[in-house]
């Protein structure tokens, strides 16, 4: 893939040392490590930020609130014409 894209960050030296250190023990660059790093996160941030984690319990009633009939006051609603057609 052609990256075209720059991201430019701002660290303190304190930082930098962790990162190239680490990148250093994972045998890459700087710029690789960073970029892999990031992704992990980013992947993990939107796979948590996409996922609903219920309890059973909670599940059991929102499933069964889906297959119960529905309320009369319910069905009088859908019954009556909306204003806008009018």
């Amino acid at each position: 893939m052609l990256k075209t894209e720059r991201l430019d960050l701002r660290v303190t030296p304190a930082q930098k040392e962790i990162i190239r250190e680490a990148a250093e023990f994972a045998g890459s660059t700087v710029a690789g490590f960073a970029i892999a790093s990031t992704m992990s996160a980013a992947r993990q941030a939107v796979a948590e930020a996409r996922t609903l984690v219920i309890e059973p319990a909670a599940w059991e009633a929102f499933t069964a609130a889906l297959e119960a009939p529905p309320d009369p006051a319910w069905e009088n609603f859908l019954s009556e014409r909306p204003v806008w057609s009018e």
